[in-house]
């Protein structure tokens, strides 16, 4: 448990330095105050193991996650227009699919939470408007395996949701758009129809995302850097370096930091 909470505690930081690094200052929303960095995410962390675990891709579970994290927040006083549902189906998007529902029945995906009507998935869009039209996207699947998921990936989904909570008593001056990824779990196909949605114009205004995955998951805690000229490359790129998957282009830089 330390060793999750210290991890916690170095990403919701540097997330806060980083972001409130453009904001102008502002005093912490009521309850927040005297609740140190990574406190509020270690609750949602928690809160997902046990009440939502098994949260397979195209699955109720799924959709019931996606529910409750748009209550968290609506909770936290954001408006609803603020808040985006962008459901799509595996028709949209399973060209991108490395496991079909083949394989997916096979490695009992559908074994606690039934596949849903329509095979549909969804991202939760939250946009905290700023000063600029510039955007900075923090990113983080809430879906998983079959199984709890508190690190991966639990564990960036609390992250935004703590981020969110603190950045809404700030006076940002770029736009942050929190984004919580659906159907990850299948070929990162939440992100992929995000990115397909948007255009140039939308895509051009973006300076830079940071994705959040499986944050305490082993003895390292991993953190990379990475620019390609092609977002569309580079996007699904950034996602395998924080799983610990593809080896990085000459783009890219990795760094491990051992927690032991």
């Amino acid at each position: 448990m330390k060793q999750k909470s210290l991890a916690i505690f170095l990403v919701i930081t540097l997330l806060a330095t980083l972001l409130t690094g453009t904001a102008g200052a502002a005093s912490p929303p009521a309850g927040e105050a005297g609740q140190p960095h990574g406190a509020i995410a270690m609750r949602h962390i928690e809160f997902m193991n046990d009440n939502l675990p098994a949260r397979t891709p195209f699955s109720y579970r799924e959709l019931e996650t996606a529910r409750w994290i748009a209550g968290q927040l609506l909770d936290m006083g954001y408006a609803p227009e603020q808040i985006q549902m962008q459901q799509f189906s595996w028709s949209d998007v399973y060209r991108w699919a490395w496991r079909d529902f083949s394989v997916m029945a096979a490695e009992g995906f559908f074994r606690y939470s039934a596949r849903r009507l329509g095979d549909l998935s969804q991202n939760v869009i939250l946009t905290v408007p700023g000063r600029s039209e510039q955007v900075i996207i923090v990113g983080a699947h809430y879906d998983s395996f079959p199984y709890p998921g508190a690190a991966d990936n639990a564990s960036g989904t609390a992250l935004l949701l703590e981020s969110a909570q603190r950045m809404k008593a700030h006076d940002n001056y770029y736009t942050i758009v929190y984004i919580f990824f659906g159907a990850e779990e299948s070929g990162l196909l939440g992100a992929e129809f995000y990115l397909a949605s948007l255009s140039e114009e939308q895509r051009n205004r973006i300076l830079f995302m940071v994705n959040a995955d499986a944050l305490f998951e082993g003895p390292y805690f991993l953190y990379s850097a990475g620019f390609s000229e092609d977002i569309e490359s580079g996007v699904p790129q950034a996602n395998n370096i924080t799983r610990g998957g593809s080896t990085p282009s000459p783009t890219c830089s990795t760094t491990a930091l051992s927690r032991t």
